[in-house]
């Protein structure tokens, strides 16, 4: 594809991350270059660019969480207490809680209680038991909807655990912006 160079020039998208590829745009990128814009009539193109760079590495979505970014966070704990993970959340980016479910292992009783987790203060959003060793979902009326997460914030899995050898906790995350 053959760009004009006047045109080119004139886009301080292009100008700005003309070293980057696609893919290594980030929202934190697309967010501080947004954040100079203004809204003015010369701006309209800029804008639509802005648009479009966000849409095709996955950055801005126009239609709900973004494609190819459900993960899946495996963790394994052998004592009680806090755990405060932190979930590789990039700044700009904001994920939504999916599933959440935990197993005991052994023969006991375990109990989950899941914050997020600003480094001061927490606020918990779901608590679920269970005796069972294989995975048992947090229901989403325990959890409520949505749950989201920035990268301001860790989730603390708070393990309670009873005569069992270990406890695991599985939780999927979907990206929404």
């Amino acid at each position: 594809m053959v760009v004009d160079p006047q045109n080119h020039l004139k886009n301080r998208l292009f100008t700005n991350f003309d070293t980057k590829k696609l893919e290594e745009l980030t929202a934190d990128n697309l967010d501080s270059f947004r954040d100079q814009v203004f809204i003015e009539a010369e701006n309209v193109d800029l804008v639509n660019e802005l648009i479009r760079f966000g849409v095709i590495n996955n950055q801005i979505s126009l239609a709900g969480p973004l494609s190819r970014n459900l993960i899946l966070k495996t963790f394994r704990y052998t004592g009680t207490g806090n755990n405060y993970e932190d979930l590789g959340i990039q700044p700009g980016e904001v994920w939504a809680f999916n599933t959440l479910s935990i197993a005991e292992g052994g023969s006991g009783t375990a109990t989950v209680s899941f914050a997020l987790y600003d480094g001061t203060d927490q606020s918990f959003f779901a608590v679920h038991s269970t005796t069972s060793q294989e995975p048992v979902p947090v229901s989403a009326d325990s959890m409520g909807s949505p749950i989201y997460i920035t990268s301001d914030f860790k989730l603390n899995n708070l393990v309670n655990a009873t005569g069992g050898t270990h406890v695991d906790v599985d939780v999927t995350l979907i990206r929404v912006r």
